[in-house]
């Protein structure tokens, strides 16, 4: 939340609160003064907003109100009025800039640091600093800070930018974006661009762009507020005529959009925690309104869709697979390749201890080459082992030559059960489901074969993505993107409703929601439709008790007192226990 809108609602919440204060004290002078000075703030933040943004707020109404109760000596009604109203706006705007705020904690990614090579020396510098053309060191473990071309070979952790969970092997000359992580040895990068021009820069920015549009986005109430505005306006200079000052606050109490706000408020709450009990997590009303909206779901693979950590599927030659993958796992012990850790988890859950090697060499993007029990083993790719044959995987391949034995090991990496339940439930709901992923062809054609995904992406940058979800949007309306890595982060932010799997912090903060398995997505966008109804219901019942209370002040069928009474605090009553039975009938029923 902005610094002035706190400040704002914090100075309206306080002094609505003295107002009350000095009424029940008896300085009712102090509270009168108090009201009008706050509905003067409210016309002038009313008139700020039109002129700036374009847009209609309740404010011109509440201004009115608190106004006109100040005129009437109604100084404890009007309070409890305008406290309601800056708690509801406070709790409105810190939803909306929660990620927002947050999302600048992606940029830790990148270093505040590099060092730049100035002739044969490293110098530290400032990342500010570097310019297109400088030459800088990224060690192992280290992220490239900027946009450049690999001058060494080197071997990068893509997942952040790219998506794909293997490290991939680069040649001097080959580009690199900014969040790529070296795996391998000490590499050189000249810079193409500058630092705030570089790919996880960019999609910082980008993601505060989406959200930001996606914040001004209309909600139900929202859209409710000028026709309303209109309507109880107009009323009550009809009350004025026909009742005086008294007929005039009347109807403005009875007519103010308290028991809207209370009621939307009310049904976010009940329907956020609801969703909690269940591992679901859900920021606010908008992603709600969004989810019923939503016709298409564009989904990530690694992580998503699978378990994202590479599992073991078989040893060959299958007569010789304790042996092979006894010395898999020994040479396995000098490398922190994924599928390494994988290799020495499988042998010791098959009961296989691996024999720390006596000599051991790494060689970056080929293998390991290790002395095991006195047998020289290699452990890697094909060429490097010196494997010959084929093998036959549909996933990664890691070989295996020793002294007298050769093989290789099958990875997949598994597809997990709420990934099959979550896509016919998607299907049955009628929504088009294509998946999206940074990974490699093959790999995401069999995880498309496996799930009945006939529409399926590879090899996708974060901005990929992005054009992707438009495209959809403007194709077949509201779109969901689910995924669980920060280079979904863009696409998160620029779909209608963003879902992140898993509690990565960047990740989650842009997100709309948050679940810990791609199935409990399905909760989401069938509990949208829930909250609308819930919604609608509060909002109609409230309408009817308002223009019953209004109409009967109007025409002197009702006491003020009592008119007073049924437009705000009853029409809250009965707009807040329809939308709980609505919600808690809809959750039993429908989800």
């Amino acid at each position: 939340m902005r610094g002035g809108e706190q400040l704002f609602w914090a100075g309206l919440g306080v002094s609505s609160l003295a107002a009350l204060v000095d009424a029940w004290l008896g300085l009712v002078g102090a509270a009168g003064y108090i009201l009008a000075i706050i509905g003067g703030m409210l016309l002038g933040r009313f008139i700020f907003i039109v002129r700036g943004k374009k847009k209609f707020t309740p404010d011109i109404l509440m201004s009115a109100v608190a106004i006109a109760t100040s005129l009437t000596g109604s100084w404890v009604e009007g309070a409890i009025v305008m406290i309601l109203y800056s708690i509801a706006e406070t709790m409105e705007e810190a939803a909306e800039r929660l990620a927002m705020r947050r999302l600048t904690s992606l940029i830790r990614l990148i270093p505040t640091h590099v060092e730049v090579l100035r002739g044969s020396r490293a110098e530290k510098v400032e990342l500010s600093s570097v310019r297109p053309g400088d030459i800088v060191l990224v060690r192992k473990g280290e992220t490239v800070p900027v946009d450049g071309v690999l001058l060494d070979r080197g071997v990068f952790d893509t997942r952040f930018i790219t998506g794909e969970p293997e490290p991939v092997e680069l040649q001097p000359g080959d580009m690199v974006a900014s969040g790529f992580i070296n795996v391998g040895g000490p590499v050189k990068v000249r810079a193409l661009r500058l630092p705030g021009e570089s790919t996880l820069q960019r999609l910082v920015e980008a993601s505060l762009e989406f959200l930001e549009r996606k914040s001004r986005v209309q909600t139900l109430v929202e859209s409710l507020s000028p026709p309303l505005t209109i309507f109880v306006l107009s009323a009550s200079l009809a009350a004025f005529a026909l009742y005086g000052l008294k007929g005039l606050v009347s109807v403005l109490v009875a007519g103010c959009p308290s028991a809207y706000i209370i009621s939307s408020s009310t049904s976010t709450m009940l329907m956020v925690a609801t969703l909690a009990r269940r591992g679901v997590v859900v920021k606010g009303g908008p992603p709600l309104e969004a989810s019923r909206k939503v016709r298409a779901v564009v989904l990530d693979k690694t992580g998503t869709l699978t378990l994202g950590t590479p599992r073991l599927a078989r040893v060959e030659p299958e007569g010789m697979a304790e042996e092979v993958l006894a010395l898999a796992a020994s040479a396995a012990l000098a490398s922190l390749h994924p599928l390494s850790r994988a290799i020495i988890s499988e042998a010791r859950a098959r009961g296989i201890s691996p024999r720390p090697p006596s000599k051991a060499e790494e060689h970056p993007g080929k293998g390991v080459e290790a002395v095991v029990d006195g047998r020289r083993v290699k452990l890697g790719s094909k060429s490097f082992t010196g494997f010959r044959g084929e093998a036959e995987c549909q996933g990664p391949i890691v070989y295996v030559s020793a002294d007298g034995v050769t093989g290789y090991l099958c990875f997949e990496d598994k597809i997990t059960e709420e990934a099959k339940e979550a896509i016919e439930a998607f299907k049955r709901m009628g929504l088009r489901v294509v998946m999206a992923s940074g990974d490699k062809r093959e790999n995401v054609e069999r995880v498309a074969k496996a799930l009945g995904i006939s529409e399926y992406y590879y090899s996708m940058k974060p901005d990929d993505k992005v054009r992707l979800v438009e495209r959809l949007r403007r194709e077949s309306g509201g779109v969901a993107m689910v995924g669980d890595g920060v280079n979904d982060v863009e696409a998160l932010a620029a779909a209608d409703l963003g879902v992140a799997i898993g509690s990565i912090d960047v990740v989650a903060d842009v997100a709309d929601a948050v679940v810990s398995n791609v199935k409990q997505t399905v909760d989401v966008l069938k509990s949208g439709k829930v909250y609308y109804s819930a919604l609608v219901a509060a909002f109609a019942v409230a309408t009817v008790i308002k223009v019953v209370a209004i109409s009967g002040g109007i025409s002197g069928l009702l006491p003020l007192w009592l008119v007073a009474f049924l437009g705000d605090d009853g029409s809250t009553i009965a707009g807040v226990a329809l939308s709980a039975a609505v919600i808690a009938a809809g959750f039993k029923g429908r989800i």
